[in-house]
């Protein structure tokens, strides 16, 4: 077969994609020949296969296959048709397998339509091809220039602070994984829950996955911070029922959901994204904390958390949307001493890969935890399309806000 011939078949067709055991041994055969530089012709592959050839119908089982094959001006034309059928099949077999597990009433639904997703998915990511040429996809690049230019350094969803809008890469943008990682009881929660109202406020829809606490308390928070009280100030000034209500005024109509559950799996996250993506459409994912989430165990619980961060990754890219997730830091390590990428519990090496921002939040006062209003240094140790960058932010604990006091490094 001619060198051409094979490398248009090799960019579109896989050895499953056939449907006979015979003919998927002899397309292995040719692929290994042609990796390997050598000549693929009907003499060489009988030799190659060997006994096997012979279990086929031998060399002239192989001479036969000759007169049906397409030539290589309608080569692609003929690997579409292999294809299409491959495709077919995947789906006939999805779909019994889809209907005998919804039958067994033991299978949780919500994990039954994310399986069937991602499957629905790599058949389609099969059906084109996974190669883009510059041109066709420059004109989408310009764009995002543009946009970068026109809204001075932002392009996703604004943090409301410019520097650290620039220092992320333009804000929230969709596809990327954003880590916020602190010591328990550092106000990583209170950030998270902040952002989440910024978006909101923005008309931004954003699904919260809060793990440590009830939907209630989430609210509970945000009216606190929207009304710039907290509840030990009601039950010393009852007029301060007047900020609550102003708040509840202001906040009823946001955009954000609450998941209630306390420790979901990736599949149920992404299930219940999807969901919403559809329903009323998504534009932020906050998930708080990532060592809460249910994994599976059975190769140790560090790969686990590590696939449920790839998955929260592609849930982005697929989605198109940012994800946030908090994270806890080892507790192994000195307390006043500095953060960093290092000291993140669990999988560190896959959320370093995975995540496109890393941040932290680190008190700056050795009487933070005695304090109603500490100041917290807030900085990044990875921005893949930003700039490493650190600022200072006045953390007041009992309405759950931060404010920014100013940039402090690089």
């Amino acid at each position: 077969m001619h060198d051409d011939a094979m490398d248009t078949l090799a960019a579109m067709l896989k050895p499953s994609d056939f449907y006979g055991e015979a003919h998927k041994i002899l397309y292995s055969a040719l692929l290994d020949r042609h990796e390997r530089g050598l000549k693929c012709d009907c003499l060489t592959i009988s030799h190659e296969l060997g006994d096997e050839l012979r279990e086929f119908g031998g060399i002239a089982w192989l001479s036969g296959l000759i007169d049906g094959l397409p030539r290589i001006t309608n080569l692609s034309d003929w690997a579409t048709l292999v294809l299409g059928h491959s495709w077919r099949r995947k789906l006939i077999a999805m779909g019994s397998a889809l209907a005998e597990k919804a039958a067994d009433s033991s299978e949780e639904v919500q994990e039954l339509i994310e399986s069937a997703s991602q499957q629905l998915s790599r058949i389609s990511a099969d059906t084109g091809s996974s190669v883009v040429k510059l041109s066709d996809i420059l004109p989408a690049s310009v764009r995002q220039i543009e946009s970068f230019v026109q809204n001075r350094g932002r392009v996703g969803i604004s943090t409301t602070w410019d520097d650290v809008d620039r220092a992320m890469g333009g804000g929230w943008c969709g596809g990327r994984m954003y880590f916020l990682a602190a010591r328990s009881g550092r106000g990583k929660s209170s950030l998270a829950m902040q952002w989440a109202a910024t978006a909101a406020k923005q008309g931004k829809h954003v699904l919260v996955f809060a793990t440590e606490m009830i939907p209630e308390d989430v609210g509970e928070r945000l009216l606190c911070h929207q009304g710039a009280t907290d509840k030990w100030a009601i039950f010393r000034d009852a007029s301060e029922w007047s900020r609550v209500s102003l708040a509840i005024g202001e906040i009823q109509d946001w955009p954000i959901w609450i998941d209630r559950r306390e420790t979901p799996t990736i599949g149920q996250i992404a299930a219940t994204c999807r969901q919403f993506h559809l329903k009323h459409g998504l534009d932020m994912v906050i998930i708080d904390h990532v060592q809460r989430l249910t994994v599976d165990s059975r190769e140790g619980r560090w790969l686990g958390v590590g696939l449920a961060v790839q998955g929260l990754k592609s849930l982005s890219m697929r989605l198109g949307i940012p994800v946030l997730v908090t994270s806890q830091l080892s507790s192994a390590e000195d307390e006043s001493k500095r953060p960093h990428c290092g000291m993140l519990a669990q999988s560190r090496q896959m959320i370093e890969a995975e995540s496109d921002v890393i941040g932290f939040l680190h008190p700056t006062s050795k009487d933070w935890r005695d304090e109603l209003e500490t100041n917290l240094e807030f900085f990044f140790e990875k921005s893949r399309h930003g700039r490493c960058a650190s600022f200072e932010l006045a953390w007041n604990k009992p309405t759950h806000t931060m404010r920014m006091i100013g940039r402090t490094g690089r």
